[in-house]
């Protein structure tokens, strides 16, 4: 049991905590005041399983239509190998299609750049980052549309 009170964490052994995104599979997780005092004590009954935790940071994520292609491109920290990110591409924002899969960093905590550029877009294109790490997928923006006005003013 991990117990958070007055802002610092209280276990037997070792305890890392990831201020990024986190998804966990926990059994539960509860929050409740302390009855002494205006302390907040929260604790997790359960287990870690860092195997299914995805620890990433999205940076910056944007998209720009440049002649007859649209580029993408993101950054992002504390990727590791054993984590992927597909793009994902729309015209509606109801069907989505994977168009592009790239692994993650070096496993350090270093900043890493993306470059995504699509050779077939529509006029008005949205987008959307996925990251997978072990079968745990997370969708880490709201999509991000691209338009081409060229294209538009000729429908």
């Amino acid at each position: 049991m991990i117990t958070l009170l007055n802002n610092r964490f209280s276990r037997p052994g070792i305890f890392t905590l990831f201020v990024a995104l986190m998804l966990t599979t926990a059994s539960h997780v509860h929050a409740q005041e302390a009855k002494e005092s205006d302390r907040w004590q929260t604790s997790y009954d359960g287990e870690l399983s860092p195997e299914k935790t995805l620890v990433a940071s999205l940076i910056s994520f944007g998209g720009e239509a440049q002649e007859k292609v649209n580029h993408l491109r993101w950054t992002a920290g504390n990727t590791n190998t054993a984590m992927y990110f597909s793009v994902e591409r729309s015209k509606s924002g109801n069907a989505w299609e994977e168009v592009a899969v790239f692994k993650g960093g070096d496993a350090s905590d270093a900043v890493t750049e993306y470059l995504f550029v699509d050779t077939n877009p529509a006029a008005i294109t949205q987008y959307r980052l996925r990251m997978e790490r072990n079968g745990a997928v997370s969708y880490l923006t709201e999509a991000v549309e691209v338009f081409r006005w060229n294209a538009v003013s000729e429908l």
